[in-house]
């Protein structure tokens, strides 16, 4: 059990059965002076955040974590740390996944296994001017069970077939290979991380349609840019870059 799971350092778990939400707690724990690399983890959330202030449902038997982070960074660069979290967490889950299982990252934020959703990555910040002074990074993975008639199709590891991994041996690994990635991006910048992650980027070079509410943009898929944002080529052969919006086509 998670519970019961001992970390090296510099991680510090802290766990809970039931929270309303791991990032508002990690949050609440990052204003107070916690160090960075503290982990919060819970069997349960009654109030798990996505994006855009969406809901996440959060049943028993599923994975919800928040990290705190404190890297020096820029208010418009904080979401490469999606990019960098979504690279470790393709390492660790790969190796315990049928072959025949397609993996992809779906901008911005998603994780996806034969093209339906398992995973999503909210980031949120506390910034003194333009100084970050936290971050705080969440993990929701559908491990056992997934909602039903979710706008974008969702499944879980275990409809998928991810065998042999405990949710103890899955949370090691994937701190050893986000702490690998986050030092090497802290390095050597983003470029890298870009690179890795357009190489499994759902709907990479076609034609896609970006919502956002009542809006809906169409155009061709071609890049990210360092801010993490999308890069659309519009039927006018005009490159638009947006910061928001989800891919449902």
């Amino acid at each position: 059990m998670l519970k019961f799971l001992r970390l090296k350092k510099p991680f510090n778990l802290k766990y809970f059965d039931s929270v309303e939400s791991t990032n508002d707690v990690a949050a609440s724990f990052a204003s107070q002076g916690c160090k960075p690399w503290t982990i919060v983890c819970a069997n349960e959330q009654k109030k798990g955040k996505g994006r855009l202030g969406r809901k996440w449902i959060s049943k028993k038997g599923n994975i919800f974590f928040s990290i705190i982070l404190k890297p020096d960074l820029k208010v418009n660069y904080t979401p490469q740390l999606n990019f960098v979290a979504s690279l470790a967490i393709y390492d660790t889950l790969q190796p315990f996944l049928p072959r025949e299982v397609a993996f992809n990252f779906k901008w911005p934020n998603d994780l996806l296994l034969n093209e339906k959703k398992f995973c999503g990555i909210l980031i949120e910040t506390s910034f003194i001017g333009d100084t970050l002074d936290w971050l705080v990074l969440g993990i929701g993975i559908n491990v056992l069970s997934f909602p039903k008639g979710t706008i974008f199709p969702a499944t879980s590891l275990k409809e998928m077939g991810c065998k042999d991994l405990s949710d103890e041996s899955f949370l090691q690994r994937f701190l050893e290979n986000f702490k690998k990635y986050f030092v090497s991006w802290e390095v050597e910048g983003f470029n890298r991380v870009k690179r890795a992650w357009l190489k499994k980027a759902y709907r990479l070079n076609e034609n896609i349609s970006l919502n956002m509410n009542s809006k809906k943009i169409i155009g061709k898929f071609i890049g990210i840019d360092n801010s993490g944002q999308i890069i659309l080529k519009l039927n006018t052969e005009k490159k638009k870059i947006f910061n928001v919006g989800d891919i449902l086509g």
